[in-house]
């Protein structure tokens, strides 16, 4: 024991009880004693060892964020024939009201509250493969925690026990071998579902070391969604052998109405150059509006395409939501003289709501004078859209609904009657979240 243990402890030598002899109660207590002190020295040795790994640890994790930090900047620098702000660090930006995550690389408007949830965790039916692990750990935040699904396909089910407003996923992989987030979808009854890929405008998200800009983690940042069940659903595109994740967390974030960020001074590259952003608008809620100054006081607007730098600029962004695009969200259809492709479109004569159960209503609309396609609030639950002229039904081939809710009738009629199932969840909620709206803004490039 000696041998292993030689960190100042030292086993006491056990006392020799000689044979044939009159007991001695100090024998036994002696030695009682001495094995005491022994697992007391082993205890303190054990502590030190724990100590001496996490301060260990500790300094690996940091060495490893700034050695990811240092890749990121050398990856995503600016040149003289390239400016880009991926907003990584603060390094070109001189004044901000927005909130800046270095983390994920995006900016937002201000962030006001942030609230990581709890929900439960659940291995969907669909998935291929098996574990020994519980999934319910991927929610601790344990920096050591490790779920290895073994299998390609994992399906992974969120369920809250209300209605839940959500809009940040975040997913830690434990390497990046392939694997895709090929669907994700929320309920917020548990009938209809909507598919939050197609509102990012992807098929899906591949959970590799650049899809996170070498940070570490992947952020999916999403349209609000108010939340009962999700589905998630990951794929080893690679091997197909394993999924394994360190955390994963879904989150809520409420944000201010506006913010600006404006850059620092910059030289290059000038003269006629393309400006170009990535960013997730969800129109008409948020936008978000560019400009360019040669002084820092006096901007002028500019949108993505040829530009005209002078020899120093600066750069700015401008975040907003408009409520009023909420109240107009809270009506059956999209009725409003401010827009002119609806204003003249269609006349809403009469609309209905009948409560089918706790989760679903029936809407019931009567339009007239239409001339351009009707953009429904609600999403209907497949199988229950009709439409009538009187008494006679429309075919399937007289009107069609596409992805975004626009429904078209392609035949001339005077006055129609739509009628459909939707979640009792629906359109009218949009107005409750509205705090949750913000556009984000993930880089900004000016490329002579």
């Amino acid at each position: 024991m000696n041998k292993v243990i030689n960190e100042g402890y030292q086993m006491q030598p056990t006392v020799s009880i000689t044979r044939q002899t009159p007991a001695d109660v100090g024998d036994f207590v002696l030695n009682m004693l001495s094995l005491n002190q022994d697992c007391g020295d082993i205890a303190d040795e054990i502590s030190r060892i724990e100590d001496n790994a996490s301060v260990l640890y500790n300094l690996a994790a940091a060495t490893q964020n700034a050695l990811r930090q240092q890749i990121r900047e050398s990856m995503y620098v600016s040149t003289v024939s390239e400016f880009r702000e991926e907003f990584i660090n603060q390094n070109q930006i001189s004044a901000s009201t927005a909130t800046l995550d270095f983390v994920a690389g995006s900016a937002t408007a201000a962030l006001i509250t942030e609230t990581v949830l709890s929900p439960t965790l659940a291995v969907g039916s669909n998935s291929v493969g098996t574990t020994t692990d519980d999934i319910g750990t991927l929610q601790t935040g344990t920096p050591t925690n490790l779920f290895t699904w073994t299998g390609e396909l994992l399906e992974i089910i969120v369920t809250f026990p209300t209605a839940t407003k959500i809009n940040r996923l975040i997913l830690v992989p434990d390497d990046y071998k392939g694997y895709e987030i090929t669907s994700l979808t929320t309920s917020a009854d548990g009938s209809l579902f909507n598919d939050v890929l197609n509102s990012l405008n992807v098929g899906s998200i591949v959970l590799n070391a650049a899809g996170g800009k070498y940070s570490g983690t992947t952020t999916v940042d999403f349209p609000p969604q108010s939340v009962v069940s999700m589905r998630i659903v990951l794929e080893n595109r690679v091997d197909g052998t394993t999924i394994p994740l360190r955390s994963m967390s879904l989150t809520q974030r409420s944000y201010q109405a506006t913010a600006t960020i404006t850059s620092t001074v910059q030289t290059s590259p000038t003269g006629l150059v393309v400006f170009s952003a990535d960013q997730l608008v969800t129109s008409p809620y948020v936008s978000i509006a560019y400009q360019i100054s040669s002084d820092g006081v006096n901007f002028t607007t500019i949108v993505p395409g040829p530009v005209t730098l002078p020899a120093n600029w600066w750069y700015r962004a401008l975040f907003s939501r408009s409520s009023n695009a909420f109240q107009a969200a809270s009506q059956p259809l999209v009725q409003t003289t401010a827009d002119p492709s609806y204003s003249s479109g269609f006349t809403l004569v009469s609309s209905a709501t009948t409560t089918i159960s706790p989760t679903t209503v029936e809407r019931v609309l009567v339009i007239e004078s239409i001339t351009q396609p009707i953009l429904l609030q609600d999403t209907p639950i497949p199988g229950t859209l009709s439409v009538r002229q009187g008494t006679v039904y429309l075919t399937p081939a007289q009107f069609t609904l596409d992805s975004g809710n626009n429904l078209s009738i392609l035949i001339t009629v005077s006055t129609v009657t739509v009628s459909y199932q939707t979640s009792a969840a629906g359109s009218v909620n949009t107005a409750a979240l509205q705090p949750y709206y913000t556009a984000i803004l993930r880089e900004v490039t000016f490329s002579s």
